[in-house]
């Protein structure tokens, strides 16, 4: 191989190299966010659930405290 040809491959490799690297990073990125929202959903819901149990258990006892 000529020292030109080494170059251009050198070259081209370095290209997909970074361009790999980049990709990565993207996605990595999205997965990232994704993880982040799914979290928020699941804290939203667990806390909706606390406050409707919560919301029941008072209603419940409420109606049982009355004496008449």
């Amino acid at each position: 191989m000529s020292k030109k040809s080494k170059k251009l491959a050198v070259r081209i490799l370095a290209w997909i190299l970074a361009i790999l690297m980049v990709v990565g990073l993207a996605v990595l990125t999205v997965q990232m966010i994704i993880v982040n929202i799914e979290e928020k959903k699941a804290e939203e819901e667990k806390a909706q659930k606390e406050q409707q149990e919560q919301t029941e258990g008072g209603e419940d006892d409420h109606d049982h405290d009355h004496d008449h």
